[in-house]
């Protein structure tokens, strides 16, 4: 009889220790060159959303490093769509021709170069970015403003 519990303890309690993760796409789109997602994940009971754009890091040409920007939260969503739509703005009027702006968050900073009226660079905490044109900015924006995160 102590052998038969012994070998329930050692086969049935790692069983029911095993802890799956779960994730679910609730939006996925493609904007650009940016692949865009909205998800859920389960884990060890734990349900959790996150927006993520990933991305080729500009930084490499010849070899495949992804790179993404992770929101956590509404706040940090709304942070970005209000970083974009003011770098449209900033973009489309002609006296800020030859100036360059900053938009710094804690899991990003977005720069909009002197050189350049018509792009953005975007850089993760990694300093991982790519470029993004105003008309892919635009439809980012506006894909950006679907997302509802659950309260």
């Amino acid at each position: 009889m102590k052998s038969v519990i012994t070998l329930f303890v050692s086969f049935i309690i790692p069983l029911l220790s095993f802890s799956q993760d779960v994730s679910e796409n609730i939006l996925e789109e493609k904007v650009g060159h940016l692949e865009c997602k909205f998800e859920k994940n389960i884990s060890d009971g734990d349900t959790f959303y996150m927006v993520l754009i990933m991305y080729q890091n500009a930084e490499y040409q010849h070899i495949i490093d992804y790179a993404s920007v992770m929101l956590t939260d509404s706040i940090q969503l709304n942070e970005l769509i209000a970083d974009i739509d003011s770098a449209i703005v900033k973009m489309g009027d002609a006296s800020n021709k030859g100036k360059s702006f900053t938009w710094r968050r804690k899991r990003y900073t977005m720069y909009k170069f002197a050189s350049s009226n018509d792009s953005v660079a975007i850089y993760n905490k990694d300093e991982e970015y790519t470029y993004i044109s105003k008309k892919v900015l635009i439809k980012l924006s506006n894909w950006l403003k679907t997302i509802e995160f659950p309260a």
